[in-house]
């Protein structure tokens, strides 16, 4: 759950947008497995595993804009330079 809770903090305040989603997507992981881990020794952590999803999901989210912002500067490059 604290993975999570940091991931979402973090996230919040926007200190993960600098590595595009890696860090809260990096976060989600390790807190869905560890939520799993806990889970097997008895331990409720359904919060902490859906705090991670929801880390993963944003984390993926952020990737995803990150390619596609790539993908229309090279379109733009390349569009620019046969505009003669």
């Amino acid at each position: 759950m604290t993975l999570g809770i940091i991931g979402l903090v973090l996230n919040f305040f926007g200190f993960f947008m600098w590595f595009f989603g890696a860090g809260s997507l990096i976060l989600g992981i390790i807190g869905v497995k560890k939520a799993g881990q806990a889970e097997q020794f008895g331990v409720a952590a359904s919060g902490g595993r859906i705090m991670g999803w929801i880390n993963l999901i944003i984390g993926a989210l952020e990737l995803l804009i990150l390619v596609g912002f790539i993908f229309l500067g090279i379109i733009a490059v390349g569009a620019a330079s046969t505009s003669r």
